[in-house]
This record gives C-alpha cells, sequence and structure tokens, in this order.
C-alpha cells in the first residue's frame, strides 16, 4: 500500500496523515440535495453505525475502496464541494423571464402538402445542341458534363393542387409547352392552368424538335406521378437577398450598347453589375421528418460554358443544385430563372467544365446560406394559402400565358420571356412582398427589354419578337402587377 498512493507525483497529504486521519475517523459529508449516501459493504457482516461515520472495519481497507475515500477526503480537505458543517448554498434567485413574442403575435403559418420527383432527361450525344451558333448545333455533342433533369414539384391544400415542372432545357416553344402542361395536368387529373413548365435556360443543352420533345414526354410525366404519390406535410418558408453573380452584358459607350459576352475577352469597357441581382428561396419543410425542399431563382443566363464548349450540361444551375442536394440533408432543390435577358455570369462563355462547378458551387453555397435564413411565409388573411392564377394577354399580337401563385403571402410569378432585370425591379417595388420570379416559364416569347433599351440598340433589341416597341415590357409588367393584385381587392 505504501507504493500505491494515488496522485503520485502531485501529493495532496502524505501516507501517514491519511492513515492517521482514517484512523481518528473522518466527518461524514452531506450534500445538501441528496442527504447521505448509503454504501454497502461488500464483505460478510454488517457495517457499523461508527464505521459509517468513518471509523472502518477490516474490510474497508481495500486498496480501490481506500483510493476512492481518499479522493473523498482530499477534496474535503482541499475545501472542494459543500461540507457537512457548512451551511447550504443559497438558491440563486429566478431571473426574470424574458419576454419573447406571443403566440398571437407570431404570423399564421402555411400549412401544405408537398411532393418532390425528378427523372433524367439527358439526350443521346448525337443530339444537336442548342444556344450559339449553328455549326455548334449540327456537330452534336462531345460527351456529358452534367446530366440534365426534369424536377417536378407538386403543392396541395384541400382540394387545391398546383404542379410545377422545371427542364434543364434552353427553351420550349409556346405550343409544345402547352401540350406537356395537358399531358401533366391529364396525368394526376389537375387543371392545366395550375400547371407551370419552366426551362433553366442552359445553352449546353438539345434543340427542342417535336421528337426530343416527345421521347422525354414519359420521364417527365414519371416524375410528377412520383412527386404526386409522395405527399408529405410542410410548412412554407421564404427569403431573398442579393447574390452578385452575374453583370449587366450591355456597355453603353458614347450613347450605343457594346456587348460583353466575356468579361475576360473585353478590357476596355469593364460591365456593371447585374440591374436585379435578387436570388429568391422558397421552401418546404416537413413537418414531422426531415425532409426539405428548396426552390430558387436567380436571374443569370446559364452560359458558364460557351460555344468553344460541345459537352452536354446543366451548367451552373445544374452544378448548384447538385451541390446542393448533396449538402443538405435530406434536401431536394429546383432551379427557375429570373430576369435574365441582359445578365451574363462573370466567368462566361468558356470551354473549362470547372469552371461551371465553382460558379455552381458559389451559388448553391449562397442558396444554402439563405436556405438557413429563410422566414415563415405568413397565412393569407382569406384563409387560402395556395391559390394559383392565369390568364392570356395579347401584346403587340404575341400570346403570353402568365401565372401567379400565392403561397401565404408570398408570390410566384411566372412569364414566358427573356426578361430584362430592370423590370423585375419593377415588378418588386410594385409587388411589395416576396417574389420567386419564373421567367421562360409556360413557353418562349423572346426578349422583353425596357423601354430605354431601344434606344440604345443591342444583340436583344434586334431579337425582339416582331412587332415589340418600346413600352411593351413595361406593359407586360402592369399584367402581371395586376394579376398579382387581383386577390388583395
Amino acid at each position: 500500500m505504501r507504493n500505491r498512493l494515488p496522485f503520485r507525483g502531485k501529493r495532496i497529504m502524505d501516507w501517514k496523515r491519511f492513515r492517521a486521519l482514517i484512523r481518528r475517523g473522518v466527518p461524514g459529508r452531506r450534500r445538501p440535495d441528496a442527504g447521505h449516501v448509503a454504501v454497502e459493504r461488500q464483505s460478510s457482516g454488517p457495517v457499523s453505525q461508527a464505521g459509517r461515520c468513518g471509523t472502518m472495519t477490516s474490510s474497508w481497507r481495500h486498496p480501490v475502496t481506500m483510493a476512492v475515500v481518499m479522493c473523498s477526503i482530499g477534496g474535503a480537505w482541499m475545501g472542494l464541494g459543500p461540507q457537512a458543517a457548512d451551511p447550504p448554498p443559497a438558491a440563486p434567485a429566478p431571473r426574470p423571464r424574458e419576454q419573447g413574442p406571443t403566440p398571437a403575435a407570431m404570423p399564421p403559418a402555411v400549412h401544405l402538402r408537398c411532393g418532390f420527383g425528378a427523372s433524367d432527361i439527358t439526350p443521346h450525344p448525337s443530339v444537336p445542341l442548342m444556344g450559339y451558333p449553328e455549326p455548334r448545333g449540327r456537330s452534336g455533342s462531345d460527351g456529358v458534363h452534367l446530366p440534365l433533369l426534369a424536377r417536378a414539384c407538386v403543392l396541395k391544400e384541400g382540394s387545391r393542387t398546383a404542379v410545377l415542372v422545371c427542364l434543364d432545357l434552353a427553351v420550349l416553344p409556346n405550343a409544345a409547352c402547352q401540350r406537356l402542361r395537358t399531358e401533366v395536368a391529364r396525368s394526376i387529373d389537375v387543371d392545366p392552368t395550375h400547371v407551370l413548365v419552366s426551362t433553366s435556360h442552359t445553352h449546353s443543352g438539345p434543340f427542342p424538335s417535336d421528337d426530343y420533345v416527345e421521347s422525354i414526354q414519359p420521364k417527365i410525366l414519371d416524375a410528377v406521378r412520383r412527386a404526386s404519390d409522395l405527399l408529405h406535410p410542410v410548412t412554407a418558408w421564404i427569403q431573398e437577398a442579393a447574390l452578385g453573380l452575374g453583370y449587366n452584358r450591355r456597355v453603353l459607350v458614347d450613347g450605343t450598347v457594346r456587348m460583353c459576352w466575356n468579361p475576360q475577352t473585353i478590357a476596355d469597357h469593364p460591365p456593371r453589375p447585374a440591374p436585379d441581382p435578387t436570388c429568391t428561396v422558397l421552401q418546404f419543410r416537413q413537418v414531422n421528418g426531415p425532409r426539405q425542399l428548396n426552390i430558387w431563382s436567380l436571374g443569370v443566363h446559364p452560359v458558364v460554358f460557351g460555344k468553344a464548349s460541345r459537352m452536354i450540361s446543366s451548367d451552373y444551375p445544374g452544378a448548384a443544385c447538385t451541390w446542393l442536394d448533396a449538402n443538405i440533408p435530406d434536401g431536394k432543390s429546383m432551379f427557375v430563372l429570373g430576369a435574365a435577358g441582359n445578365v451574363h455570369p462573370w466567368v462566361a462563355t468558356q470551354e473549362n467544365p470547372r469552371n461551371v462547378d465553382r460558379i455552381g458551387e458559389a451559388a448553391g453555397a449562397f442558396v444554402r446560406t439563405l436556405s438557413q435564413a429563410t422566414r415563415p411565409v405568413a397565412a393569407r388573411a382569406a384563409g387560402e394559402n395556395l391559390v394559383c392564377r392565369s390568364k392570356t394577354v395579347v401584346i403587340r399580337g404575341h400570346e403570353l400565358d402568365i401565372a401567379v401563385w400565392h403561397v401565404g403571402d408570398a408570390l410566384v410569378v411566372a412569364a414566358p420571356v427573356e426578361l430584362f432585370g430592370e423590370l423585375a425591379v419593377d415588378l418588386r417595388r410594385r409587388l411589395e412582398r416576396p417574389v420567386l420570379l419564373a421567367t421562360l416559364t409556360n413557353g418562349w416569347n423572346g426578349y422583353w427589354p425596357h423601354r430605354g433599351a431601344f434606344a440604345e440598340g443591342g444583340y436583344e433589341v434586334g431579337a425582339v419578337p416582331a412587332g415589340l416597341e418600346p413600352g411593351d415590357g413595361e406593359a407586360l409588367i402592369d399584367h402581371l402587377v395586376e394579376l398579382a393584385r387581383q386577390d388583395d381587392r
């Protein structure tokens, strides 16, 4: 026992003093909150009352037992812990309860049911590509960088159902889009006007010929059915913030526009930031589980890959969604294009696939940050939190199927055009609430510039639909605002 003293090299007391304390008896310790702790004797024979107070019988001289006792005595000798002779410490005064928001002050939550499905619609490498000069399209592709997907979200509240389909394609012509919306509605028995079909506008995808669209239709319908077959109770959340991923590709020089397709190729006239850098995240969180769906919108052309590339790719939106799905546990993501009519990414029209991944990861990381800072979508006073409004407007002979979804106090605003960022700024200012903007939705009707762009000229003005005049873009915004405010009257 002499050489088995615990705490070697850092003695609390010497062994002789410890033996003397044992023989004299150590006053029992009492915890104010627990009282006496009885210790059962492990050898035969009762433990005397004196032994409980400190006088040890022979069975208490076991080395392990003595080490435990010594630790207890050492703590008492060093003043650690309350002693029986000391008065119990006074209970701390209760802290005043913080006055947080009362349940009545919190906005009522928006409760819906939500489902998600996805299918691969990547074409065969021999299919011509769309998005750049025709020779690139006729030569087909050199392989797949990122697959093209069809993603579907089904929302339901009571008897009301809404469907959003997002395709990794450049565009979808009006007639083909209308046929697809009809088939989607028939597949799950929903009103066709409650179906939105949107394209991401990747410039590294196939030309949407009738044959190709017909070949992928069963895959799109399969994604919609799977989303409809597995609906979860969810609450709706939203957040929006500026993301400086893009620049205005129209550089004004001496009153006229010079197109900046790639900032690295034009050093003498640096471009300005995007007029509408808003990134919006509409999130649906499962009430009784970990699932979440993040639908995000950003007004930047998906043209990180340029005409020198012949790879099939969903470009930065696909790279961002892939990153999000891998980094948010039990999370899925969908992308809709914002006001990208005159906006390019800062790294644009080049051939390095690693740059696509980098831009996608940057966008994905920002969306994930917003997804962690979303606020609850407030319920509508009318009681219906999923309301779908749509109408066909005619401007200069062009029929545009526009739509507005009310998801609580948040809005999903859809238009089948390539919208200029300046018009989106005006739309957000007039609606004064969170807006998930989805352009190139329910068809494709070319560029719709703001009034001032017509006098400046440039590529987009030369490519507008026939007959479009200054002020027609503002007229489209008027129709969208009117449709959004229809239920506010």
